[in-house]
């Protein structure tokens, strides 16, 4: 692109984008989500779930069922 011209007499100005549908869908699936977390994280204070108990797996039955529905494979 070339550079305007110094001589020139009109003023330059940018144009802002405005936000459109797409933006604003976004947004909302945004704030979704957060509202989703700290409602899980309500209910899981609510039923007396730390954070890293739903993290760690307490057995190995547990650990087992996770690597198995994942697909990761077997532990030895």
């Amino acid at each position: 692109m070339s550079q305007p011209r110094s001589t020139s007499t009109k003023p330059t100005t940018r144009v802002q984008p405005n936000a459109d549908r797409y933006t604003v869908l976004l947004i909302i699936a945004l704030l979704a989500l957060l509202v989703g977390c700290v409602l899980l994280y309500l209910e899981l204070a609510e039923q007396g779930v730390g954070i890293s108990q739903v993290i760690q797996p307490k057995s190995e039955v547990a650990l087992d069922i996770i690597l198995r529905a994942s697909g990761i494979g077997y532990r030895v």
